[in-house]
């Protein structure tokens, strides 16, 4: 038996040993403790704080974390370095094998509320680089030059591409010179802003540094998913503007993203709240998918934002009180299975469905799901049991759930949702996925023909299964009680008359060979057989439009009448096909008025084999004498405002007017505000904020 002596020195050992370091090329960061924000190098520093959300970024299998290191707090005083805290921190990431990538900002202490913006001050930024990077030489493999300088927050006080490039160029320079291995990422775009990123590029940036960073928000600062955002489109636009410049070999890094989630009432009670908020269910969905689609366009790291909410901030995958959050363990079941994995491609399969398959040291795994209405995917030639795994939660008691799928003569199918799932041993099987079949329409009038058509890359499929008649029924929205069966018309279905307008859905369910079915649930709008909509200010000064859609399943020939108050009429004939559109002009007014003036007054009346309708309605104009933009649309001829705090008064208190107006490369909106107290703390080009 060992001594107590001898178990005393084996457990130090043990204790003191590093853990195994995670890959370097793990594309799974986020942003986590905030060290300067916690107060390091000052007398209130938080350690305890940056442990807690150090070992909740652990437990979650974050491989990157991504920080601020202040400059005034590094270089007090110029020529001064203090790594006190900032020693204590990057070793304990080293200890547990993770990696840090400290952002090099802000202002120096010796210039406050100014950022570099001479060659002399860049220098000294250069300096604060070459020293730090060569001190933390071997413990930091990259880090990030600045925060966001397309915004006056952080770049003070004029964001300029070009001085940021300047600063770049003495960064790279220094920091290579510290150490040559380091990865510098410049960039750190707020947004995917094209306009700076070009003038960046212009300037020559795109040769001083390793990778190029963005922080692309999905809609209204995290408003909304990755596909509704448009984020591979997004990234494909960047990648063309790099070529541009010959700059493609650059990896594109993404170093904030993220959506906040509705705060606790309790928090948010009585204080004013940001718009644009998520459930925590549905984070949990956009962190992953958000991760997974950047992968798909080779983005190689993606940081999440943030680690911990903070106030009504919620950003965080664990609360203000340290609660884990669903994102929390998505990011925990993603990590897992994908940390030490490679992305290898895509199945392609139907809009909206989506299969990404990746090589892991455990064998292949396919990430599933879709961001539209559940379906169904099918299996076929599966050679064993496939495993499908999906996040836990503290509900299961399980940060990872898990469970066999059924297999039938080399069949099978998974119902896949917007709930990333990972499917383990199905990557030499033929996958197809529902739906395979999609409406040539998605707006149609009752007893309509609804004609149905291969997906994109589905004909095979559709092929294999022509000889299985489908069953087509119609259901109203959120709703799975069929209205009705539909009956088979040559190619297509006939929708039942009588039909109220409204949103309803078409279900389309084909049985496979192992007794369950692939079903397609496709949206679907009842309109009337004729619809009129108006654009009812004019797009030049002078000209309504008008637009009539034939919904009807058959040609249409339309008269279609308009007049204006006292001034104008006009007639128009013409065939509008099933599902076609007819765009006309009307003539408004000869001279539109030359002051704010009462409306006048549109009429429409649109008249054919199909049906009938008709509009009326207003339209408003402002003339602006010696303005080159014409006439502009008044969208409000009375002062009005909405307080979000109720101590509005009255117009007398706070009022504002609102007009547009646009040529085809331009755009210009007025607003006339009168308030009884005058405030403005921006100047110059920020005037507008």
């Amino acid at each position: 038996m060992p001594s107590k002596l001898f178990r005393a020195i084996l457990i130090l050992l043990v204790c003191a040993t590093p853990a195994v370091a995670k890959p370097a090329s793990s594309p799974f960061g986020i942003n986590g403790a905030c060290w300067s924000h916690l107060g390091a190098n000052t007398d209130e520093f938080d350690w305890d704080t940056g442990v807690r959300r150090l070992d909740a970024l652990e437990q979650m299998g974050a491989s990157w974390d991504r920080c601020d290191f202040w400059w005034h707090r590094i270089e007090p005083e110029k020529g001064r370095f203090v790594w006190r805290d900032y020693d204590r921190v990057v070793d304990e990431y080293v200890r547990r094998g993770l990696h840090i990538m400290p952002i090099l900002c802000y202002d120096a202490a010796w210039h406050p509320e100014q950022s570099p913006n001479t060659q002399e001050y860049r220098e000294e930024y250069g300096r604060f680089v070459y020293e730090t990077v060569k001190h933390f030489k071997g413990r930091i493999s990259a880090c990030e030059i600045w925060n966001e300088p397309n915004l006056s927050m952080y770049w003070r006080k004029n964001p300029s591409a070009e001085d940021y490039t300047e600063l770049l160029k003495v960064a790279y320079r220094e920091a290579k010179r510290a150490d040559p291995n380091v990865i510098v990422v410049g960039g750190a775009v707020a947004g995917i802003d094209r306009s700076f990123i070009d003038g960046i590029l212009r300037a020559g940036a795109g040769k001083h540094m390793d990778a190029l960073s963005i922080h692309p928000y999905q809609g209204n600062l995290g408003s909304v998913g990755p596909e509704e955002g448009n984020l591979v489109q997004d990234i494909k636009q960047l990648r063309l503007l790099m070529a541009r410049y010959s700059v493609t070999r650059l990896p594109i890094w993404i170093t904030e993203m993220g959506n906040r989630t509705v705060p606790d009432p309790a928090v948010a009670k009585g204080r004013p709240q940001p718009t644009g908020r998520v459930s925590e269910d549905e984070q949990a969905n956009y962190l992953v998918r958000s991760f997974l689609l950047a992968q798909r366009v080779d983005v190689k790291r993606v940081f999440w934002f943030n680690l911990q909410d903070w106030a009504l901030e919620t950003w965080g995958t664990i609360s203000a009180e340290f609660r884990k959050k669903p994102s929390w363990y998505a990011f925990r079941t993603m990590a897992r299975f994908l940390t030490n994995g490679t992305y290898k491609g895509a199945i392609l399969t139907p809009e909206r469905v989506h299969l990404l398959n990746y090589d892991t040291p455990d064998g292949p795994i396919t990430a599933a799901w879709t961001d539209g209405p559940p379906v169904t995917i099918g299996l076929r030639g599966l050679s064993r049991t496939p495993t499908v795994f999906s996040p836990g939660g503290p509900e299961s008691k399980a940060t990872t759930q898990s469970h066999k799928l059924a297999v039938a003569d080399g069949h099978a199918s998974q119902a896949l949702t917007q709930v990333p799932i990972y499917v383990r041993g199905i990557s030499k099987a033929w996958a197809t996925a529902s739906p395979l079949v999609v409406s040539t329409s998605r707006r149609m009038a009752s007893g309509a023909v609804l004609q149905l058509s291969p997906l994109r890359g589905q004909a095979t499929a559709l092929q294999a299964c022509r000889r299985i008649q489908p069953t087509v029924t119609l259901e109203k929205e959120s709703s799975t009680t069929a209205l009705a069966v539909l009956e088979k018309v040559g190619t297509g279905y006939r929708l039942p008359t009588g039909l109220e307008p409204g949103r309803y859905a078409v279900r389309v369910r084909y049985p496979v060979p192992n007794g369950t079915s692939w079903s397609a649930v496709l949206p679907l709008e009842i309109v009337p057989p004729v619809r009129i909509s108006v654009q009812p200010y004019p797009v030049n000064g002078r000209d309504a439009l008008v637009k009539v859609e034939n919904n009807s399943d058959r040609p249409t020939r339309f008269r279609i009448f308009a007049s204006v108050t006292d001034a104008y009429e006009s007639l128009l004939e013409t065939a509008i096909p099933s599902g076609g559109v007819e765009v006309m002009p009307v003539r408004s007014l000869q001279e539109p008025p030359t002051s704010l003036a009462r409306p006048v007054e549109l009429h429409v009346d649109v008249s054919g084999t199909a049906g009938s309708a008709s509009w009326t309605g207003p339209l408003y104009f402002l003339t602006a004498k010696k303005d080159s933009f014409g006439p502009y649309v008044v969208l409000s001829d009375k002062p009005f405002w909405q307080s979000q705090d109720g101590d509005w008064t009255g117009p007398e208190d706070l009022s504002v007017r609102l007009a547009v107006a646009w040529t085809d490369t331009a755009l210009k909106i007025r607003a006339v505000l009168e308030d009884d107290v005058f405030q403005q703390n921006r100047t110059d080009g920020e005037v507008w904020r």
